[in-house]
C-alpha cells in the first residue's frame, strides 16, 4: 500500500472551492484548485524544491497554516494572506542523521503545534515522536516517547481537546507482537503523560491506530486486531465529561477486513460513523448515541481505495462535520476519487455540502452556557493535572527505591566481623 498521506493533503472551507497539495515525484510541493467535479485554474508551486514532509492545518482566524520541512533540514512556517503566502523559516532539523517519518500540524490552545516522528540512519527500528510548540517560532520542545518498530510503516494520529489538550495514539511493534498506546499532552504544565496507557490486549496483534475527537468532548479510538487471515475493528472511548470520564471503554466491531487499511472516525450530522475499507467495497458503520451502541449502515458500495489522505476542513464553515481524513484512489482528478468527503452514500453522487448555522442564543443563555463551559473546563484541567502529578510522584518514588537498592551495602557477615 502506498503511503498517501506522504503525498497528498486536501483543505476545504472556502465554499465549493478546495485545495488539493502534493509532494511530486521532483521534490517540489504545489497545490491545485479545484471544485466538485474539476479543476479549476494552473497549480501553484512552492519555490522551495526538495520537500519532504509537510503538514497543513487552520488557526483561530481561520487562515491556512503550511509548516514543510526540506531535505537540507530547514523548516518553514507559512500563512496563506488571500493569493499570497507569508512564509518564514522557524528551525532546522537534522536530516543529515534522521529520517522523518509523518508529520502532523495542531492548533491547540491558541498555538501550533508541530507532532512529527523520526528515526536515526543507523538504528531505524527506534522511533522517537517529538512535539514542537510554535508561536512566533519555536518556543518549547518535547520528546514525546521512544519506542520500537521493527515492521511496517510507523503511524500515529494527534487531536486536540476543548480545553487545549494533545491527545496521541500510537503503535509499537517487535518481531512477533503489536501493541497500541494513548498517551496526552497538557499545556498547562506544558509536558506529556510519562507513562503511555495501553489500549490493546496484550496477547493481540494490534495495528493501524487511528484516533478522532467528537464535538461531545469523547476521545475516540480505532484500531485493527489480527484474526486469522483477516483482522476486526476494534472501537475504544474515553470521555472528559461525565460519570465515567477519562476511563476507556473498548467495543469490538462485528466488521471481518480482508485488507490493511487504517478505519476512519469521523462526525456528520451528529451522529459517529466508522468507515474501513474492505476489498473493493466500503463498510461504515454509524453511532447516534456517540460511541455507545454502534449499527452497520453501508456495506454495498463498491470502490478502489489506494489508501488515506489528511483533510483539513474549516470549522467555521462546516460546523456539523468533523472529519480528519480522506480515503482515496490514485491518480486524484477530482472529487470523485475521494470518499468520506460529505459521508458515505449507497450510490456517491458527489459533494453537497452547505455550511449551516447554529441558532443564535440570547444575552442570558449565552452567559450562563459560557459560565457552564467554564466551570467544566477547570474541572477538566484539574483531573488531568491530578493524574499528570501523579505519575510524577511515581517516577520519584521509583527513582528512590532505585537509588537504595543500587547502593552498595556492606553484607551482613562483614557487618558481623567488624
Amino acid at each position: 500500500m502506498n503511503n498517501l498521506m506522504d503525498i497528498y493533503h486536501l483543505v476545504g472551507g472556502y465554499g465549493e472551492t478546495y485545495y488539493l497539495f502534493e509532494i511530486e515525484s521532483t521534490g517540489s510541493l504545489s497545490y491545485r484548485v479545484l471544485n466538485i467535479s474539476s479543476w479549476l485554474d494552473n497549480k501553484y508551486t512552492f519555490p522551495n524544491n526538495e520537500v519532504m514532509k509537510y503538514s497543513l492545518t487552520f488557526d483561530n482566524l481561520n487562515r491556512l497554516v503550511l509548516c514543510y520541512l526540506l531535505e537540507t533540514g530547514e523548516l518553514y512556517l507559512s500563512y496563506k494572506e488571500g493569493d499570497k503566502w507569508d512564509e518564514r523559516q522557524i528551525g532546522k532539523l537534522d536530516t543529515r542523521s534522521n529520517t522523518y517519518h509523518q508529520f502532523q500540524l495542531i492548533y491547540a490552545n491558541k498555538k501550533l503545534n508541530l507532532i512529527f516522528s523520526y528515526s536515526n540512519y543507523i538504528n531505524s527500528e527506534i522511533i522517537t515522536i517529538h512535539h514542537l510548540v510554535i508561536d512566533k517560532g519555536i518556543e518549547e520542545q518535547n520528546m514525546v516517547i521512544k519506542y520500537l518498530l521493527r515492521k511496517d510503516y510507523n503511524e500515529f494520529f494527534a487531536d486536540s481537546d476543548e480545553i487545549g489538550n494533545i491527545h496521541l495514539v500510537y503503535n509499537t511493534t517487535t518481531k512477533f507482537e503489536s501493541y497500541i498506546y494513548h498517551s496526552f499532552y497538557s499545556p498547562y504544565r506544558a509536558i506529556w503523560a510519562s507513562n503511555p496507557q495501553e489500549l490493546s490486549t496484550r496477547s493481540s496483534d494490534s495495528s493501524r491506530p487511528y484516533l478522532f475527537i467528537d464535538s461531545k468532548s469523547n476521545i475516540n479510538a480505532a484500531w485493527l486486531e489480527k484474526e486469522g487471515s483477516q483482522s476486526k475493528v476494534i472501537f475504544a472511548q474515553m470521555p472528559i465529561k461525565g460519570k465515567n470520564k477519562f476511563t476507556w471503554r473498548k467495543t469490538g466491531l462485528n466488521i471481518s477486513l480482508n485488507n490493511q487499511f487504517t478505519p476512519i472516525i469521523y462526525e456528520e450530522d451528529g451522529s459517529l460513523k466508522i468507515a474501513c475499507a474492505n476489498g473493493d467495497s466500503l463498510i461504515e458503520y454509524v453511532s447516534n448515541d456517540y460511541g455507545r451502541t454502534w449499527d452497520l449502515e453501508n456495506d454495498t458500495l463498491k470502490i478502489h481505495i489506494d489508501g488515506l489522505i489528511p483533510f483539513c476542513l474549516s470549522k467555521d464553515f462546516y460546523p456539523s462535520q468533523i472529519i480528519r481524513n480522506l480515503l482515496a484512489k490514485t491518480p486524484i482528478k477530482s472529487l470523485h476519487d475521494l470518499y468520506l468527503i460529505e459521508g458515505i452514500k449507497k450510490d456517491y453522487q458527489g459533494l453537497q455540502v452547505k455550511p449551516t448555522n447554529p441558532p443564535a442564543l440570547n444575552t442570558n443563555e449565552k452567559k450562563t452556557k459560557e459560565k457552564g463551559l467554564s466551570e467544566e473546563l477547570k474541572a477538566q484541567e484539574s483531573i488531568l493535572n491530578e493524574i499528570l502529578e501523579n505519575q510524577v510522584k511515581l517516577l520519584i518514588e521509583l527513582n528512590e527505591i532505585k537509588n537504595i537498592l543500587s547502593e552498595e551495602k556492606p553484607s551482613f557477615i562483614k557487618r558481623f566481623f567488624e
